[in-house]
């Protein structure tokens, strides 16, 4: 209860905050973004103006920017030396609009509709889309599309996302995993505006610590990213943006429940300190006390746990200078296990972690020049994060701490069309974990420089190409080089080739947290090698007319190849997992093929299918992956009434079977098949939104499909044959969930 009266303290201070101070000037670029229609009785004529959602605004000669919310506004940082703005909508003709320095508010409007043989593309950008301005392949998740779901924290923010997978990794400690091109999601390098986020010991449960009443977007990033945000990416970036200011409403309440018996409630609230200090708070808390467990296997299906987190930045804004700093902290309680279960009661199998994440950033940019684009750049970020628990009687616990710093230096060569980006850079990382009396520790220390040039030749071909080196103090200096490649012949299509390495260091411990959650014994083999991928990526995106409507259309297609990978084998014996370094090959394909459209007014339809061909050298022979599904089939129904007061949303995914690791040397009761069924689920959400309040309601997993057996030997949770660890599909079954958002304006 300590978390619910924090968030509930939080959001009295907010509502007590004197109003009179959001009446000033935000010390931003803010603005609204219009579409402006013929009219219908005159078409000769333009004076109908519409505001746009999901306009793509950024500066040019940069990756920052932003995309335009429901109502067409938008904030966006100013960088120093940059006045280009540049504004892209699915709906119309891309333009680019001078703006001082010293102008923080603007009205654009984009008065040039795309035309499609003859058909006009107009409205509302899709609620999710690939960022036709972004060189590297990205797809935009926006606010709009997270409202459609439950979308609680971000390991929930991908329900109506083919590309990502979500599952979760054991039936325990309810830890949320992503996999994102057929790979584990420690493979993506998961970045909050632009500042490193989940990462080493946050790694299983990071994915909780954002609640997604905080996004304002996600932008998904596949292949090889760009070196400015490190050496560790390798299958691809997950760049998460948080709520911005809101000028007209800028305070924000979300509040969940479902029928299990979890609350939750958000809080967002921006002010201007003065013109040219406003700040923004972000608070959190969720709890769920009861014990659930509907498969009756005496294991509850859903941890009990408290969380309370929050968020605070400030932004300053000079004439020259400007800086965003501020800092956050986390504190969870999460306690899962046999029904019963309590500290006193040590006859039960149980598991608790209590989990502390305290975290710092500041980052900034100098314009060197008035009027010249040259800039100076920096990022620096700190963070503590510790954890003490138990997994029935085998303790755990850890520590890391961490530092990542960048400076980059931008200059603009030969009038705009080319770029070129150098920088340093410092990654420090501490960390040490204990499991069962067996501990690993280590101390990275990383200096690097890194180089990106951008060539822009013409409207069609945009190339970026980058390296970096890294001193690293344990595996010695390493390069990382990577390219992107635009290829855009009009308006209405684009092709994208991407090429990198990516390294990073596994934390055998805090990334295979489910194999706690049984008996196995963890045996390291031998001193393990970071690991080591070469990932390869083409993508192609196109709009084209299909009888009397508009498809959007994308194709993609990746290859991940591991030069080493750490190999976490648990085919060799039931009762242990081998940890060793790669011997023989190792590789990722994933295709994806999407079809979005409106089929009639007000109904969008998305059609996808997503192929994850995986397989890894284990004990000498090539295996297909464990516990994932090669095949999924989506379809994704969205219906919003012409007085957008109503919205329905559906979601249909079907998964195909996969393998499952070995147990056939377990005894018969305790053997599982060797490979588990494909299965299908459907999500559903109903919306009705008044003035100020919006109220929705829905049901995740309509038809209660779950899992048999998620608990090996739950019979028997001390015993040689308890594995938890092995869950390939849902365990709670269907969940049903209301809820509201509040948006209140101060006038």
């Amino acid at each position: 209860m300590k978390y619910i009266s924090l968030m509930l303290l939080f959001c009295a201070l907010a509502l007590a905050a004197p109003r009179q101070l959001a009446a000033q000037d935000e010390p931003t670029l803010k603005g609204v973004v219009h579409g402006v229609y013929p009219s219908e009785e005159d078409a000769d004529s333009k004076d109908v103006h519409k505001a746009l959602a999901g306009a793509n605004i950024y500066w040019q000669g940069t990756n920052i920017g932003t995309v335009s919310r429901p109502d067409g506004a938008f904030a966006l940082e100013r960088i120093p030396g940059y006045t280009a703005l540049v504004v892209s909508h699915v709906a119309f003709e891309r333009d680019t609009i001078d703006v001082p320095e010293d102008k923080l508010d603007i009205v654009i409007m984009l008065d040039r509709p795309l035309t499609l043989e003859g058909v006009d593309i107009a409205g509302d950008a899709p609620d999710t889309y690939i960022d036709e301005a972004a060189v590297i392949n990205t797809e935009v998740i926006s606010a709009a599309e997270l409202e459609k779901a439950a979308c609680c924290n971000l390991s929930e923010s991908f329900e109506t996302n083919v590309a990502v997978d979500v599952g979760t990794t054991d039936a325990v400690s309810g830890a949320k995993r992503i996999q994102l091109l057929g790979l584990d999601g420690v493979y993506t390098q998961i970045i909050t505006e632009n500042i490193p986020s989940v990462r080493g010991l946050a790694t299983p449960f990071g994915l909780e610590y954002t609640p997604g009443p905080w996004l304002e977007s996600i932008a998904v990033s596949k292949g090889a990213a760009s070196v400015m945000s490190g050496y560790e990416s390798i299958t691809g970036q997950i760049n998460v943006q948080l709520r911005q200011e809101q000028p007209d409403d800028p305070l924000y309440v979300n509040m969940y429940s479902n029928g299990f018996g979890r609350f939750e409630a958000n809080l967002a609230q921006s002010l201007s300190v003065t013109d040219r200090l406003s700040t923004t708070l972000l608070a959190h808390g969720n709890y769920l006390d009861n014990e659930v467990d509907r498969n009756s296997d005496a294991f509850v299906d859903i941890p009990r746990k408290g969380q309370f987190a929050a968020f605070n930045r400030w932004a300053y804004i000079g004439d020259r200078f400007e800086t965003r700093f501020g800092g956050g902290v986390m504190l969870e309680d999460r306690r899962a296990g046999e029904v019963g279960f309590t500290n006193s009661n040590g006859s039960l199998y149980g598991f608790e972690l209590n989990t502390e994440r305290y975290e710092l950033f500041a980052k900034g940019g100098v314009s060197l020049a008035e009027g010249s684009g040259r800039s100076l750049a920096f990022l620096t970020t700190g963070s503590h994060h510790s954890f003490d628990g138990f997994f029935g009687r085998r303790n755990y616990t850890g520590a890391q701490n961490n530092f990542n710093g960048r400076a980059v230096l931008v200059l603009p060569l030969d009038e705009g069309s080319q770029h070129l980006s150098i920088g340093a850079s410092l990654l420090y990382d501490n960390i040490e974990e204990t499991f069962d009396g067996a501990t690993l520790a280590r101390e990275e220390v990383a200096p690097g420089v890194l180089a990106e040039y951008e060539l822009k030749p013409d409207e069609m071909w945009t190339i970026v190409a980058g390296i970096r080196a890294d001193a690293h103090n344990l595996y010695g200096t390493f390069v990382t080089p990577r390219l992107h490649v635009r290829f855009k012949p009009d308006e209405f299509s684009s092709l994208r080739f991407s090429a990198g390495t990516g390294m990073r260091t596994a934390n055998v411990f805090a990334e295979n947290m489910a194999l706690m959650a049984s008996s196995r014994d963890i045996v390291i083999e031998e001193s393990l090698r970071p690991e080591r991928a070469l990932n390869l990526g083409i993508a192609y995106a196109a709009a084209f007319e299909f009888g009397e409507q508009v498809v959007s259309f994308n194709t993609e297609f990746f290859r991940t190849e591991f030069s080493n990978q750490v190999i976490i084998n648990t085919d060799r014996d039931p009762q242990k997992v081998f940890v060793n370094n790669l011997d023989g090959d190792s590789y990722a394909n994933s295709f994806l093929v999407q079809v979005s459209t409106e089929l009639f007014s007000g109904l969008e339809t998305t059609v996808a299918y997503r192929w994850n061909d995986v397989f890894t050298t284990i004990d000498g022979v090539l295996l297909e992956a464990p516990l994932q599904s090669p095949h999924k089939g989506f379809v994704n129904f969205s219906y919003q009434d012409e007085a957008e007061e109503w919205q329905v949303d559906a979601t249909v995914v079907i998964r195909s079977g996969g393998r499952l690791p070995s147990t056939a040397s377990n005894p018969e009761q305790y053997q599982l098949d060797e490979r588990f069924p494909a299965y299908g689920q459907a999500n559903t959400q109903i919306t009705r939104r008044f003035d100020l309040l919006d109220f929705y309601i829905g049901v995740e997993n309509l038809t209660d499909y779950r899992q048999e057996q998620p608990v090996l030997a739950a019979d028997d949770p001390y015993g040689p044959y308890f594995d938890s660890s092995l869950v390939w599909g849902p365990i709670q079954g269907r969940t049903i969930y209301a809820g509201l958002r509040y948006n209140l304006p101060w006038q």
